[in-house]
């Protein structure tokens, strides 16, 4: 078994649309591999995916950041571990957990994956 776990630090009142970057980097499909890239990502200005969609999803719940901050950040997450092309749903990916660590000044997203062996 191998299981590899990440912790992405995020600032309280400081949530924007880079703020899911560093966790969908840890995916290299979202990072480097251009391949898997949808074609126009490159062009509209993004440097990656992992950019595009941390973008997107920021978008989709920047109105309710104001209004509950720990809601959007966990609807944000969520959103993130369920995406069609990231690692929690690889095949390689035995399975995953994840959970949100919330202190006064931070949010601490952890993702668990147990991950296949070759």
């Amino acid at each position: 078994m191998s299981i590899n776990l990440h912790a992405i630090r995020i600032d309280k009142g400081n949530i924007d649309k880079n703020s899911l970057v560093e966790l969908l980097s840890i995916d290299n499909d979202f990072l480097e591999n251009v391949e898997y890239f949808r074609p126009d990502t490159l062009e509209l200005g993004f440097e990656n995916e992992a950019e595009r969609v941390s973008e997107e999803i920021f978008d989709k719940f920047k109105d309710s950041l104001e209004d509950d901050e720990s809601y959007a950040i966990e609807g944000m997450f969520q959103k993130v571990v369920l995406l069609k092309n990231f690692v929690t749903q690889s095949s390689t990916t035995k399975s995953f957990d994840h959970t949100i660590v919330e202190t006064d000044f931070e949010y601490i997203l952890i993702l668990a994956l147990d991950l296949e062996q070759f």
